[in-house]
C-alpha cells in the first residue's frame, strides 16, 4: 500500500515537472513580416506566435490603414505612410490586376478570395466580393451568392484586396457621375493601438476589431481612393457608418452612424465627409438629424431632430411636417 501510495507521488511530480518544462522552460517564439504600401493606404503582416504549452497561432496578411500601431512580437510597429495630414491616397486598379488574379481565373469564370472587383455589366449590383453580388443601397445582407456560370457574365474588374472576415457593408452613388462609393467592413483579429487614440482604442483582451472603411472607385479612370476609415475620426471609433446619400457631383458624401449593427441601437447620427479637403478637416457630425438632403456646392439642408417620448421602448421624435427647414454648408 505504501508503495503504490510513492509511486502515486512520484507520478504526480513527473506531470508536474513535465508541465513546468513545457510552460517555462521552452522558449516563445514570435516572427512577423510587416510591409508598408503608402500608394494603397495601408500596411500588411503576417504574424506567428508560439507559447510552449499553448501551441502556435498563425495570422496571415492582415492589412491595417495608414497611422495605426500594431502590437507585433512584444513591440509596437507603426504603419507609417508618410504625412497623416495629406488628402486621400489613391492608387490604380490596374497596377494590382496581378495581385491574387489572372486572366484564366476570370476566363474560367472564378474569383480569388478576399478580393473585391467591380461589375461592368451590372450597376444595380456593382461590387463582388467572395462569391457574392452587393446592390446600391442595400444592407448586405442582402447580397446575392453567385455560381461560375453567373461570374463569367459579370465582366469583372479586381479592385482591391481585404482581410479575412470583411464585407461589403453598402454602396452609393453620385447622379452626375459613374463613380461608385462603398464602405469595407472587416474584422481583425489582433491587439492594436492607434497611436492618434490609443487610449481609446487599446484592446486588452486581444479579441477582434471591427473597422469600417469607406472607398470611391472612378470606372472611367479605373482608379480607386480610400476616403477614410472609423479610427481616422474619433467620432467614429467603434462606430458603424453606412452611406446615406452623396452630393450629386460627387465630391460629398453623408453617412448614418449607429453605435452597433443590428441591434436596435437608436436613431442613426449623421456624418458628412469631403472627398477633396485634407483628412483632418473633411469630416462633420452634425448629430441625428432629419429629412437630409444635399445642396449645391457643398450646402445642405435638414430638419432637427426632436425627441418625444414614446408609448413603446423605441426612439421617438416630433413630426417634422411643420419643422422649419435649416441650410447649412460643410
Amino acid at each position: 500500500m505504501k508503495k503504490n501510495w510513492m509511486i502515486s507521488i512520484l507520478i504526480m511530480f513527473s506531470l508536474l515537472f513535465i508541465v513546468f518544462i513545457l510552460f517555462f522552460l521552452i522558449p516563445r517564439k514570435c516572427e512577423n513580416d510587416f510591409k508598408i504600401y503608402p500608394e494603397k493606404g495601408y500596411c500588411e503582416f503576417n504574424l506567428k506566435t508560439c507559447e510552449g504549452l499553448f501551441g502556435c497561432k498563425e495570422y496571415k496578411n492582415v492589412q491595417v490603414p495608414c497611422g495605426s500601431e500594431s502590437t507585433l512580437c512584444g513591440g509596437k510597429v507603426l504603419c507609417d505612410c508618410g504625412d497623416d495630414n495629406k488628402a486621400p491616397l489613391s492608387y490604380s486598379a490596374d497596377n494590382i490586376k496581378d495581385s491574387n488574379i489572372s486572366d484564366k481565373t476570370q476566363d474560367e469564370g472564378l474569383v480569388s478570395e478576399n478580393e473585391i472587383y467591380f461589375s461592368n455589366t451590372n450597376s444595380e449590383y456593382p461590387l463582388v466580393l467572395n462569391n457574392r453580388v452587393y446592390p446600391i443601397n442595400e444592407r448586405p445582407e442582402i447580397s446575392k451568392e453567385l455560381n461560375n456560370n453567373d461570374i463569367k457574365k459579370l465582366s469583372l474588374t479586381p479592385l482591391m484586396s481585404v482581410p479575412d472576415n470583411s464585407w461589403i457593408f453598402n454602396i452609393g452613388t453620385a447622379a452626375n457621375t459613374n463613380d461608385v462609393y462603398f464602405v469595407v467592413y472587416s474584422t481583425l483579429a489582433y491587439q492594436y493601438t492607434v497611436h492618434q487614440n490609443s487610449d481609446t482604442l487599446k484592446n486588452p483582451t486581444g479579441g477582434g476589431v471591427t473597422i469600417l472603411a469607406a472607398y470611391r472607385y472612378t470606372p472611367d479612370t479605373k482608379t480607386i481612393e480610400r476616403l477614410f476609415d472609423t479610427l481616422d475620426f474619433p467620432e467614429l471609433v467603434r462606430k458603424y457608418p453606412q452611406i446615406k446619400s452623396v452630393s450629386a457631383d460627387g465630391r460629398y458624401v453623408a453617412f448614418d452612424v449607429t453605435p452597433c449593427w443590428g441591434c436596435g441601437g437608436g436613431y442613426p447620427t449623421t456624418f458628412l465627409f469631403d472627398t477633396v479637403k485634407k483628412m483632418r478637416d473633411s469630416g462633420k457630425d452634425i448629430g441625428r438629424v432629419l429629412e437630409f438632403q444635399w445642396l449645391d456646392n457643398g450646402n445642405y439642408q435638414y430638419k432637427e431632430f426632436i425627441d418625444r417620448e414614446c408609448e413603446v421602448l423605441n426612439t421617438c421624435y416630433r413630426d417634422p411636417a411643420n419643422l422649419p427647414l435649416i441650410n447649412e454648408s460643410l
